[in-house]
C-alpha cells in the first residue's frame, strides 16, 4: 500500500485510520502515523515534510509539528539503529474533498532523506463520501 521513495530504512508504517487503499480521511478526525525506521548515523534533528500530488505537483502540506525530534517519540540526538516515530494532526474541515497521492519524508540536519514514501489519499466530508 505504501511506496517507498527514499532510502531503504523504513521497517513498518501504520496510519490510523487506513485500512483500504486509498487512505480515506475524514474532515474533523485525526489521522496516526507511525513510522519504524532504521538510521545508519547519528541523526541531531529530524524534520518531517509532507507533500499532496496535484496535477502532477507535489505541493507541501502544512503538519502541526514538523519537528520530529518534539513529540513524534524520537529523543535526539539519534544514534544508529532502529527508530519510532509517530505523529498525529487533524483533517481540518477547510480542507477540500480530494483525492491525492502523498508524499511523505524524514529529514536529517543536512536535509538529507532519513525515510521517505507515498500512499493514495482521499479527504472526504464524511465516511460516506468516498469517490
Amino acid at each position: 500500500m505504501y511506496k517507498n521513495c527514499g532510502p531503504d530504512s523504513i521497517k513498518y508504517i501504520s496510519m490510523d485510520p487506513c485500512e483500504i487503499e486509498p487512505c480515506v480521511f475524514t474532515k474533523g478526525e485525526n489521522v496516526s502515523v507511525t513510522i519504524d525506521f532504521t538510521t545508519n548515523s547519528t541523526v541531531t534533528d529530524v524534520q518531517a515534510k509532507v507533500y499532496g500530488e496535484v496535477a502532477g505537483v507535489f505541493v507541501p502540506f502544512a503538519l502541526p509539528n514538523p519537528d520530529g525530534c518534539q513529540g513524534c517519540d524520537l529523543t535526539c540526538p539519534l544514534g544508529a539503529g532502529e527508530q519510532s516515530y509517530t505523529n498525529t494532526f487533524p483533517v481540518l474541515a477547510i480542507y477540500p474533498e480530494i483525492k491525492v497521492v502523498v508524499k511523505w519524508e524524514l529529514l536529517d540536519q543536512d536535509s538529507n532523506t532519513l525515510v521517505c514514501f507515498e500512499f493514495p489519499m482521499q479527504i472526504t466530508e464524511s465516511a460516506g463520501n468516498i469517490y
